[in-house]
């Protein structure tokens, strides 16, 4: 836990807080509905195998965007670097997202073996896009942060 000043004394940023924030705001961007939709087609045999590598891959990507996220909105709460590494680790390790990744590579490696030796050069791209759709959602723009998302799960990235 973390203290800032603010304008009635201070007030604590929890890390447990912004977690859970995080997963709200990705919930609410229908990031997780898309995915679990996603994940449904791949399992019913609808997808085509390239679909399911871009899935794979995608879902990969939002596990570093929401871990990029997270940071970025406990770093703006006035929260220090080092808690915010370790709720970004979290983010990326132990999340729904994370397990839904973790649960596509196992359902799905007959068509991709292993996407974080493919996506691991793009991991400071990832984290930066998640950081970016926090300050958009903060300064009241979720649709840019739905694009940036979009784009980004698919390997193309944005700066402002």
């Amino acid at each position: 836990m973390t203290q800032r000043e603010n304008a009635g004394g201070s007030e604590s940023v929890k890390a447990d807080d912004v977690y859970t924030k995080t997963l709200y705001d990705f919930s609410e961007l229908e990031i997780i509905k898309l995915l679990g939709w996603m994940h449904g087609e791949c399992l019913s045999g609808r997808a085509s195998d390239k679909e399911i590598r871009d899935f794979v891959l995608g879902i990969y990507r939002t596990r570093f965007m929401a871990a990029g996220y997270g940071k970025q909105l406990f770093l703006s709460q006035g929260g220090g670097l080092d808690e915010a590494l370790e709720l970004s680790d979290e983010l990326s390790k132990h999340s729904p997202i994370a397990q839904m990744s973790f649960d596509a590579r196992v359902q799905f490696s007959d068509v991709i073996s292993n996407p974080f030796d493919i996506i691991k050069p793009e991991a400071e791209e990832m984290l930066k896009s998640g950081g970016l759709m926090a300050n958009l959602v903060a300064t009241g723009k979720p649709e840019i942060a739905q694009i940036i998302w979009r784009d980004a799960a698919k390997g193309v990235f944005h700066s402002l």
